[in-house]
């Protein structure tokens, strides 16, 4: 019997988790949606109440399951923060963007270590992962639009567009810019590339 209730738990929570990565994976299409429509209209985006900490981690749910498929990749959340900004409502595609590419670049078996933690005057969010090597003079070009490093050319096919999208959101809305560093001192070799630790990190501003 003890083993009929834990098996009914496991089930359960697993389909909890399951439920909450659809509602997340909506949320977001629909924060998609939104800046579509701003793209093509070009009117003032919809403002809305946003909890910076509650939105990343409804998308480390509804990515984690990718993840686990593509490689046994382990998503955590660390730090904490309840403040709510107003933002436009397609804020999530810059922490999306980020994650992605974190989990599309890592090896096999890492983990990525989301954090979110706030000051009195903004809200601070780091990705942390380990991603292919990019070179010193390569660092300022992959926010560019379509530029990618040629370590990541080599690894995975990409638009090299969303570093750029995530960057241009920041600096029209926030008037802040993504902030990269990898730390060349740890590497390992994977499929003949060396990766390093890798960060990609931002900051909100309280409204």
């Amino acid at each position: 019997m003890g083993g009929l209730i834990n098996n009914y738990r496991i089930d359960n929570y697993e389909l909890s988790e399951q439920w909450k990565s659809l509602e997340s994976l909506n949320e977001f299409m629909s924060s998609r949606l939104d800046y579509g429509e701003y793209l093509f209209s070009q009117k003032q985006p919809r403002i809305k109440e946003i909890a910076v900490y509650k939105t990343i981690d409804s998308l480390k749910r509804s990515l984690s399951p990718n993840a686990k498929m593509l490689g046994n990749i382990k998503i955590f959340m660390n730090g904490e923060s309840i403040s709510i900004i107003k933002a436009p409502s397609f804020l999530s595609i810059i922490p999306h963007i980020l994650i992605d590419n974190a989990i599309k670049y890592s090896p096999p078996d890492k983990s990525i270590n989301i954090t979110v933690t706030e000051t009195s005057d903004e809200i601070r969010v780091s990705v942390n992962s380990i991603g292919p090597r990019v070179e010193p003079n390569e660092q300022t070009n992959i926010f560019l639009s379509g530029v990618r490093g040629k370590n990541a050319e080599n690894l995975v096919e990409g638009s090299g567009k969303g570093l750029c999208i995530a960057n241009d959101l920041l600096d029209t809305f926030f008037h802040t810019k993504l902030i990269f560093k990898q730390d060349y001192s740890i590497s390992e070799i994977y499929k003949d590339i060396r990766h390093h630790p890798t960060k990609f990190s931002f900051a909100l501003h309280k409204n």
